[in-house]
């Protein structure tokens, strides 16, 4: 297994990883892949997946793709009716589980997924909505909208596109958005002042959420 893995390694640091490429390109190939190896990205897939014996682990496993492949309002979706079943602390639990990286030997949070395969700030505001936490580091002490300037790296390569691990290194531009809305939510940075905080799930400002180009409408989807 590791002499595939490494063949797998070199084949794309030799293909992919010296050249810059958009977050929807690297994606693309990704997708284009999943199609080609007839997989449909839906929790029955996961669930049957020999991968893990671990159901848990499983789950988080979807959530990640949701997060990656997915609108904000799917993940959404999946969220609430994880909390409709376990409760809050077990939904709050669920949305900061880190997944091991085996790739690159680290872990990736829920939301360090978002900051690493999306550019829509309603994906943040729906993780942070639901209990994410801005402050967890990963193993070199990255905060999640520190992780732009890397490879894009496929976690999810048990599961989903098998034959990519690496695809190239991320297109800084695209995660701008993104980044900027953590750093509103984690008040890093003062935010516009049309921005409005998503709030929790568990607290009196959900009725405070707006829809509006950076704003994530909690009742909308309840």
């Amino acid at each position: 297994m590791s002499n595939v893995i490494n063949e797998r390694k070199d084949r794309e640091n030799a293909m992919f990883n010296n050249r810059v490429i958009d977050l929807l390109d690297a994606k693309d190939i990704l997708i284009q892949n999943i199609i080609k190896e007839k997989i449909d990205i839906s929790l029955e897939y996961f669930i049957n997946n020999t991968f893990s014996d671990n159901l848990y682990e499983k789950y988080a496993f979807y959530l990640h793709a949701l997060i990656m492949f997915k609108e904000p309002v799917d993940v959404h979706t999946f969220l609430k009716k994880h909390y409709n079943g376990f409760g809050k602390y077990a939904t709050e639990m669920f949305v900061n589980y880190p997944i091991i990286s085996h790739m690159n030997k680290n872990v990736i949070t829920p939301l360090m997924c978002a900051m690493l395969w999306s550019d829509n700030p309603q994906m943040v505001r729906v993780l942070y909505y639901w209990g994410a936490d801005t402050s967890l580091q990963d193993i070199n002490g990255k905060y999640p909208e520190e992780k732009y300037g890397t490879y894009y790296i496929n976690h999810l390569n048990s599961f989903l596109a098998r034959n990519y691990f690496v695809i190239g290194l991320r297109c800084v531009r695209n995660f701008i958005p993104i980044i900027e809305e953590l750093r509103f939510i984690s008040g890093e940075k003062p935010p516009p002042l049309t921005w409005e905080h998503p709030g929790r799930a568990y607290s009196n400002l959900t009725n405070s959420v707006t829809q509006q180009s950076s704003t994530y409408n909690a009742s909308t989807h309840a």
